[in-house]
């Protein structure tokens, strides 16, 4: 399964954990949908089973061999000592030293000590000190789910199923697909978040552009609503900016064109057509100019069946960037079934006038013929009818 582009590259749209700088627009557009592998779907507490079963009945070497051999040993989830904390088995949490004093909220800031495992030794994920907006997508899932349970200065062991890792595609090149993972997190500290309007220009651009680099990550494997949710986050920092000083309004104007573009990126992946239309105007609307904006908006008349929107679209796209290839690729794809479409109506058209052309005047002789026929013997109905009627009447007056 090829890994989807990020939307900051040239490309169609379905990102992910490697998130990256705009690259080159005309690089090869990636069209490949992540697909669900049910074989993936079990809880920890099962797979760990298995493991441990296979690891008890093999050989050591096949034991070894296999991910997640050792768990039993060195994670000690038999031990039965973890809280399940959503009670399917896929994120476990055990305190190893106990915190005193609020549990952080959402949007809080919250500095963290963490260190990570995979299955085999590796050791991922390790930091003296990192702080994150809790729940806004700055972390992994199960960072957000088991700190939101934790107490200033609290150490606790989380174990987390792929889901609310780093997903069935890992993070290459340090965490393999589909990966349980041990983490161990201290909860160093936690603050409430600055008020938007007591930060700079240059803080709300700066934190416009983590959100929308963590909105990659989640492009990249193929978690399209979270990009969505990530994208108009990082919009919402600067969307009410308009400095006067020109250096800070081109930067802001090009955080803005940035966000819009990969925002209308994602939701062309998850098919909603007229929320992108709105998204790549808006981005229009700053910058006429924008060829990622004109592509995309192409890309959505034309799923809207708008070809011949579509294709002027384009054309102006292709205007700006004449070497494209992807532009030219869509472009010819679009011009290809406008084209395809107009014959098959002219086809249609044609037969309908051909079948008209093919039905038979009746002669006027014996449309005549039969109309006179048709009055004679209207003109003898009636007679009998009056004669019959003249005759009752008759019978009756004579009784």
């Amino acid at each position: 399964m090829e890994t989807p582009t990020p939307p900051d590259e040239m490309n169609s749209e379905p990102v992910g954990r490697q998130g990256s700088e705009d690259k080159e627009e005309d690089q090869k557009t990636i069209l490949e949908e992540n697909v669900e592998d049910p074989t993936q779907s079990k809880d920890i507490d099962s797979r760990v089973e298995d493991l441990g079963e296979k690891s008890s009945t093999g050989t050591a070497a096949e034991a070894n061999s296999k991910p997640g051999a050792n768990v039993k040993d060195s994670w000690g989830i038999f031990k039965g000592d973890f809280l399940d904390i959503l009670g399917n088995g896929n994120l476990l949490k055990k305190i190893v030293k106990i915190g005193k004093g609020a549990r952080p909220k959402a949007d809080q800031l919250v500095a963290l000590r963490t260190r990570g495992w995979l299955e085999d030794g590796t050791e991922i994920d390790n930091h003296e000190s990192i702080t994150i907006c809790l729940g806004d997508g700055d972390a992994v899932g199960a960072w957000d789910i088991a700190v939101a349970m934790m107490e200033p200065g609290e150490k606790a062991i989380v174990i987390s199923a792929p889901q609310f890792a780093y997903g069935e595609d890992g993070r290459p090149p340090d965490v393999p697909p589909n990966s349980l993972i041990k983490f161990e997190i201290e909860l160093l500290e936690v603050a409430d978040a600055p008020e938007l309007k007591n930060l700079s220009t240059e803080e709300r651009c700066h934190t416009a552009d983590q959100k929308r680099e963590q909105g990659n990550k989640c492009f990249a494997r193929g978690d399209f609503p979270n990009a969505i949710s990530l994208y108009r986050r990082a919009i919402s920092f600067i969307e009410d900016l308009h400095p006067t000083a020109k250096d800070e309004r081109d930067k802001v104007i090009e955080m803005k064109i940035k966000c819009y573009n990969n925002l209308a990126a994602a939701q062309l992946k998850m098919e909603a057509y007229d929320a992108a239309l709105k998204t790549c105007n808006s981005a229009l609307s700053l910058d006429p100019n924008s060829v990622k904006a004109l592509f995309r908006k192409g890309k959505v008349l034309a799923n809207q069946l708008k070809l011949d929107e579509a294709i002027a679209t384009m054309k102006k796209a292709l205007l700006l960037e004449p070497a494209n290839k992807t532009i030219h690729q869509e472009l010819s794809k679009v011009t290809n079934k406008f084209n395809k479409e107009r014959n098959e109506e002219r086809e249609r058209y044609q037969k309908m006038v051909g079948d008209m052309a093919n039905i038979k005047d009746v002669p006027v002789e014996e449309a005549t013929q039969k109309s006179q026929g048709l009055s004679r013997w209207i003109l003898l109905g009636s007679a009998a009818l009056v004669a019959i009627t003249g005759i009752l009447i008759a019978v009756l007056l004579m009784q």
